[in-house]
């Protein structure tokens, strides 16, 4: 049962991190193959770094193709939609475009981390690290938030994670929430649950009132 619930979560987490993968490319102009691969790199760029880190090699996103596909469906589908829909007009309509490819973003991309997170904690804990606090939340982190830092990357943009929104903080905070709670006996079902939750409120907060950590002013 708990196996299965994690699945669902990660094909939710796969699907979610290959949408805002594809809306990054929207940004940069980029073609198809473009998109289907920042669509792909950040749906499974965090679980790659998170299995080298404990070891499995290949990772398992290499060694199962079915989850690839199920990614590669999903960013040529929004690709689909966006190049049918989204660029039929300018003024105007186009920075509202803006702001609703933006509010999309932030929704599906905290969705997608927030799932991350918590599945990268149960690899660690099934790999025998569930005593070692300090290395599965650093891995539930790594999962979370690795296929967005890559696909920033690629697009030569600033990651989120340095910058904005209380994202990757987010993410250790949840994290750490998800291994202490079922340290003190709580389920694995409902702390991660509880993990999810927070994860997504801390997300809304900093993006509904604009929260940001203190940063270097400009000059």
């Amino acid at each position: 049962m708990l196996t299965s619930l994690y699945q669902i979560i990660e094909i939710i987490a796969v699907c979610s991190a290959a949408v805002t993968g594809v809306l990054a490319a929207s940004a940069v102009r980029a073609d198809i193959f473009g998109a289907m691969v920042l669509g792909c790199t950040t749906a499974f760029g965090g679980g790659i770094l998170r299995d080298l880190l404990l070891g499995v090699t290949p990772p398992a996103a290499l060694r199962n193709p079915l989850m690839l596909i199920l990614a590669a469906a999903v960013s040529l589908t929004v690709f689909a939609l966006e190049y049918a829909f989204g660029d039929k007009a300018a003024g105007e309509v186009v920075a509202r475009e803006s702001s609703r490819h933006e509010q999309i973003m932030n929704m599906v991309d905290a969705l997608s981390l927030s799932m991350f997170v918590i599945v990268g904690i149960d690899a660690a804990m099934a790999a025998g690290y569930a005593e070692n606090a300090f290395l599965t939340v650093f891995v539930g982190v790594v999962t979370g938030v690795g296929g967005g830092l890559l696909r920033d990357i690629m697009i030569r943009r600033v990651p989120v994670i340095l910058q904005k929104r209380i994202y990757a903080l987010a993410a250790i905070l949840g994290a750490i929430l998800d291994v202490y709670l079922t340290r003190f006996g709580l389920s694995q079902e409902l702390s991660a649950a509880a993990a999810v939750c927070f994860i997504l409120l801390i997300r809304y907060l900093s993006v509904h009132f604009r929260w940001n950590l203190p940063r270097y002013p400009k000059y």
